[in-house]
């Protein structure tokens, strides 16, 4: 980072998320908790992929 060019004005931030939509290609969004994002468990039609 020490590199980074001084005029860009790099910065850090923390993005504190508070509400996920899934999003998938028909049936409208599915609204999910950041935990059940976080500690989402695999299913058995998953694993095939």
């Amino acid at each position: 980072m020490k590199g980074w060019p001084k005029g860009h004005n790099f910065q850090f931030f923390k993005l504190d998320i508070v509400d996920i939509f899934l999003i998938n290609w028909f049936g409208g969004p599915k609204p999910l908790t950041v935990d059940q994002y976080l500690h989402y468990k695999v299913n058995g039609l998953v694993d095939s992929l």
